[in-house]
């Protein structure tokens, strides 16, 4: 009996470090096709015109069988069906990725199986990898199809490029089960090939349900899938501070879980320059922005780099909860703040450092993740305001303007004055870790564009009515508090006419603002 208690302790324990140092996706670096050896492929470039298939390997076992009458069928509704989706994302897997790319990454995916193998669905280590489950559902697959695996050999070269593993049962890493497996993906699993004794570059494995009787979305799918494209993870693991850097903002940290998985957010600006599907337009010279449309509208994205580290800039992103980014924890225009050094991305080593994470945001509330989650782990389920996962609390307050609800106070800017400042890692030419590059003037829109101005001079300190967050008279910007005119008639709700106006709230707090 105390060996077993000892047992459940030491699995007890593992599991506290599992929420508190979160482990990559991938394992370690092997030769690619490039002949380099890191841990992720370069980007590949992909033709619009055709269509890329993938197969997907379904596996069972010997006590658990999937929950649904016809995996492959559901399976094939997942992957490949136009629209189809249980949450509130807007299609199957197929559709993320065209959407993602602007049409340049077509995709058809192969269900095989189900294939059962001979393990049970808990014989295995925490949060295992399942490289043996995976390596007897190949070694079963002939015996229940003949197709040809050659299809899958994106470019000639005789290896097809990837294969998808889906296995019954739940998700070891989001559960506090033990010995279920983990989703990951890698480079080829030793002892294996595909029917025809096909070799290929990488796999992932999913896993069907993501807690109790919920089956995981799409969302761990896409993240696993846009490894073998050459995405890293974002959140920051390794590190016994902080579970997450963007959260539920990108998929490659929290937001494949969006949603139970069923609407993934947009990939980022950074994301999408780096797989080569979209280019920022970057700001240089002094300029006020007007009418930028959401990301997932197709809207512009905008780089400021730094005048001393080329590799070092920010990326401005204007986001709001439609689409794709229905589930997203806010709307606005995100900052990012990218030093990018190609190695770290190569090697899935991104944000490895608590003090210097290579890809993270500036907080308009200046509320990091820490600040939302001082317990330090993704296990907070009263986080979300809307449910079935959707629309987090935490980071909510990070998109541009933003209006504290205590002191009445707008963050409309970021400047090297501003809090949170704009920082550098690199000192620029004058020797100061800042920018030089004022943002100033962001402004949100009821119809979700975003304007601001770039380097125009410092601002007078009124605030423009029309930044701060859309809303009427019952707006949470306006309760609670006393509007005047400058001449010092109270109003009855928020201004609908032009002029200077004075807010102030219950504790004292107040401001001038105008309606241009």
């Amino acid at each position: 009996m105390r060996k077993m208690l000892l047992l459940a302790a030491a699995a007890l324990f593992a599991i506290a470090s599992v929420q508190a140092q979160r482990r990559g996706c991938l394992h370690s670096s092997v030769t690619t096709r490039s002949g380099s050896s890191y841990m992720l492929p370069e980007p590949y470039k992909f033709d619009a015109q055709k269509t890329y298939r993938v197969p997907v390997v379904l596996f069972s076992f010997s006590d658990l069988d999937f929950s649904m009458d016809n995996p492959a069928a559901y399976y094939n509704r997942l992957f490949n069906e136009p629209g189809f989706n249980e949450g509130k994302g807007k299609g199957c897997v197929a559709d993320y990725f065209r959407d993602q790319s602007a049409g340049r990454l077509n995709l058809q995916f192969d269900i095989y199986g189900p294939v059962k193998i001979d393990k049970g669905a808990r014989d295995h280590a925490y949060n295992s990898d399942g490289g043996e489950d995976m390596r007897k559902a190949l070694s079963l697959l002939p015996e229940t199809t003949d197709a040809d695996f050659t299809v899958y050999d994106w470019n000639g070269d005789g290896r097809a490029n990837e294969v998808i593993f889906v296995a019954a049962g739940l998700m070891g890493n989001a559960t506090n089960g033990f010995s279920y497996l983990g989703p990951n993906s890698y480079f080829q699993i030793p002892n294996t090939k595909l029917p025809g004794g096909i070799d290929y570059y990488y796999y992932s494995l999913n896993c069907e349900r993501l807690q109790g009787d919920i089956i995981s979305g799409i969302g761990t799918i896409v993240h696993e899938f846009c490894h073998s494209l050459g995405l890293p993870d974002l959140y920051p693991f390794g590190s016994g501070t902080a579970f997450s850097t963007v959260d539920e903002w990108d998929l490659m940290d929290g937001g494949n879980m969006t949603n139970y998985g069923w609407c993934p957010p947009n990939l980022s600006a950074m994301e999408r320059m780096y797989l080569g599907w979209d280019a920022p337009e970057e700001l240089t010279a002094p300029t006020t922005v007007e009418d930028m449309k959401p990301l997932g509208e197709g809207g512009k994205t905008y780089l400021v780099r730094s005048t001393s580290n080329s590799n070092e800039y920010y990326l401005l992103e204007n986001r709001r909860q439609e689409g794709w980014d229905y589930g997203c924890p806010g709307n606005g225009l995100l900052i990012f703040h990218v030093d990018f050094d190609i190695d770290a991305w190569r090697n899935n080593q991104v944000n490895t450092s608590d003090q210097h994470y290579r890809y993270g945001l500036f907080h308009a509330s200046g509320m990091d993740f820490r600040a939302w989650c001082p317990k330090n782990t993704g296990t907070d389920y009263t986080r979300w305001t809307e449910g079935n996962w959707l629309r987090s609390r935490y980071l909510s307050t990070s998109p541009y303007p933003y209006a504290d609800p205590a002191t009445l106070a707008v963050n409309n800017r970021l400047t090297d004055e501003s809090s949170p400042a704009a920082t550098l890692f690199t000192p620029a030419a004058d020797g100061r870790l800042f920018m030089g590059k004022a943002i100033t003037n962001i402004h949100l829109s009821a119809d979700g564009a975003v304007s601001f101005d770039f380097m125009k001079g410092e601002e007078t300190g009124i605030v423009d009515i029309t930044t701060m967050p859309p809303g009427g008279s019952q707006s949470p910007v306006w309760q609670g508090i006393s509007g005047y005119t400058i001449d010092g008639r109270r109003l009855p709700s928020r201004p609908t006419a032009k002029g200077l106006y004075i807010r102030r709230s219950a504790s004292g707090g107040s401001e001038k603002c105008y309606l241009p």
